[in-house]
Parts: structure tokens; sequence; C-alpha cells
């Protein structure tokens, strides 16, 4: 299985640490349960290297992270491990997953943006399982073979793909809230472009796609994701720098604001705009008054319009055909 790029976990731990989680991903990477590595242990975090391993490592999805056990004594530690396959059965995935990785690297490997090329397959390509009982709903296998996948499984997945192409990415875990105000845990990415690191969503965007045709979660600052993510900040890398869906998004304060906004797009000829009010307005007036800024200007040449309320980033889209 292909090795990790970006160790980002990994160059946190102490040196001793370190030395732990080589001798780990070595012996798993053959399917060996048992890891015996010789020294005295006694005051190692474990639970934050096998942590490490799996956000470092999504290739190893056959290992069971829920059922390892440690045993330590003052001369050695032994590390026992259990496979969720036989060898033969992870043989055999491996197998199917490098035969999808292979078809998207013939196609992003070309691409003058390998990450939009990985984003934008993983979009089209793989459902969200409402279903979190679905088989490998979590892992890579899960995203890529069966195209049906949680947020995990995307987030593993986007790394995996990043790691092959030398890209730099991480999994992010936190937490997410929904439409209905719920949060639930949630699992995302962060990329590195040009020495400035971003994070991404794929999981929301494929929601987003669907909703507005917009990838409002790619490439996007710490400040716009937090609207509706939350994760300890001081454990992942700050993301500072706005992207270009975040960028293009315009706070408008007032009606003749609106107005001159919806008036340049048309002029323009622009098709997508996304605008934030600020305002106490609920929803529904919002998308009202919007209407009524675009029905009652003469100067807006269109055929036809929709607007599309993001209730979890508080942002109209507004899409004009002309």
């Amino acid at each position: 299985m292909h090795t990790a790029h970006t160790k980002y976990f990994y160059s946190k731990l102490n040196d001793v640490e370190k030395d732990i989680y080589n001798n780990i991903v070595d012996s798993w990477m053959a399917y060996a349960t048992e890891t015996i590595i010789r020294g005295n242990y006694t005051d190692v975090n474990f639970k934050n290297i096998f942590d490490s391993i799996c956000d470092d490592n999504p290739g190893l999805f056959y290992i069971d992270f829920n059922r390892i056990s440690v045993s330590v004594s003052s001369s050695s530690i032994s590390i026992s491990a259990q496979l969720k396959y036989s060898r033969y059965e992870c043989e055999k995935m491996k197998e199917s997953i490098d035969n999808v990785i292979k078809k998207i690297c013939s196609v992003c490997n070309t691409s003058t943006n390998k990450i939009k090329c990985i984003h934008d397959y993983m979009v089209t390509h793989i459902k969200y399982a409402d279903d979190v009982n679905v088989p490998n709903a979590y892992d890579i296998y899960g995203a890529l073979v069966n195209k049906n996948a949680v947020c995990a499984g995307y987030a593993k997945a986007f790394k995996l793909l990043c790691d092959i192409m030398k890209i730099e990415c991480i999994v992010i875990r936190g937490r997410a809230v929904d439409e209905r105000e719920n949060s639930d845990r949630h699992a995302w990415n962060i990329v590195k472009i040009d020495g400035k690191t971003f994070h991404i969503d794929i999981t929301w965007d494929c929601a987003s796609q669907m909703v507005c045709g917009l990838s409002m979660y790619y490439i996007v600052s710490d400040n716009f994701i937090s609207r509706n993510h939350t994760w300890e900040r001081d454990k992942y890398p700050r993301c500072i720098t706005r992207g270009k869906v975040e960028k293009s998004i315009s706070k408008i304060v007032g009606v003749e604001e609106l107005s001159a906004y919806l008036e340049t797009m048309s002029t323009a000829g622009v098709k997508k705009g996304i605008v934030e009010f600020n305002s106490t307005l609920d929803s529904t007036q919002l998308v009202e008054l919007v209407k009524d800024a675009i029905t009652k200007n003469d100067n807006i040449k269109i055929s036809t319009f929709s607007i599309i309320y993001i209730k979890k980033l508080n942002c109209i889209v507004i899409v004009f055909e002309y």
C-alpha cells in the first residue's frame, strides 16, 4: 500500500514516540498482528501514537484501531492489533483500490490543478452514506471502490490521493453543525498550496454542489469554515488565507447596495453571485428582498433567475440566466 507523503502527526511526536510509530507502521504494513519493541517505554502515550498513525496513514484501512492492546514491561512493549480481513482479502481490496487510483491519477496527474481535480472527482463519483453501517463507510475502500462513504472515508481517501501526488495534506477531526443546528463529529482536510494552508471539506461540497452548483468548502480559511465547523485549533495548522469562493462573497448593507451589486452582475454577464447580508431579517425575508431587487430593477437584463439561501453559511447564491 502507498506510504504517507505527509506525516504531520508523526512530526509532532518526540523521538521515542517516532521510533515506536515507525516500528508499528512497518509491522502493520506487513499484516503482522503482534509488534514487539525492545526498551523501557513505561511513560509513553500510546493512544497518541495510534491516533497519529491512523490519521497519517489512510492505507492502513484493514487495521481495527478500536481493538489495539499494549503490554508494557521494563524491557519491552508488545502491541497486539486485529486485522479486519484475512491477508488474502486485504490484498484483493488493495488491488481494487489501486485500480481506482490509477484511473484518477491518469486524469489528475496531467491537470494544472491536481487538488481541484481530485476534489471534483470525489464530489462527482462518491455518494454520501446515509447509513453509517454501510460496509467500509469510514475508510478508503468504501470511498474509492464502493463509492459510498461518510466524512471519514472522504477525508482519508482525499489524503491518500494527495499523498500519491506528493501534495501536503492532513486529515482533521472536529465537529460540524448542520442546517437543523445539530452538532456531530466530522472529518475533513487541510492542504498546503504554495506555502499556504487551506481547509477542504469534500463531504459538505457534495451537498453544496447539489444545492447551488458551487464548492463552498473548497480552499477556505479558518475564519470561513468556523461558521459551522469546530476543532482543536492548537492541534492543526492555521489557515489564515481566504480562498477564491470565500473572496467572492459580497457583504451587502442596505437595498441600494444590493441593487447596485445585482446591476453590476447583469452588466458583466455574471451567472452566479454570492451575497451576505448585514441584517436581522430571516431567510424568507432575505430571499424576498433579493427577489424584489431583481424584478423591480429595469436595468437588470436577464431571462430567468434563482435565489438559494444557504443556512449553514448565512449566504444567498443568486443565479442569472441570460
